[in-house]
């Protein structure tokens, strides 16, 4: 007998434009990138299905 498993977001991080489309970078000229740590968003994997998704490889690092 198989297991059922659910779609969950496991990470989710978030950047800033102005209003012309351009990101906020900061002081080494990178995309400055923040974080929310009490945001709910498991709304956003409503609607996927399993063959939606493509398996990575976590080694420290993503890799596809």
């Amino acid at each position: 007998m198989s297991k059922e498993y659910e779609i969950a977001v496991w990470e989710m991080l978030f950047y800033r434009v102005d209003e012309d489309g351009n990101e906020e970078l900061d002081e080494r000229g990178e995309i400055k990138i923040y974080d929310c740590v009490d945001y709910n968003c498991s709304h956003l994997a409503d609607g996927l299905d399993i063959d939606d998704l493509t398996p990575i490889k976590f080694n420290g690092g993503y890799e596809r």
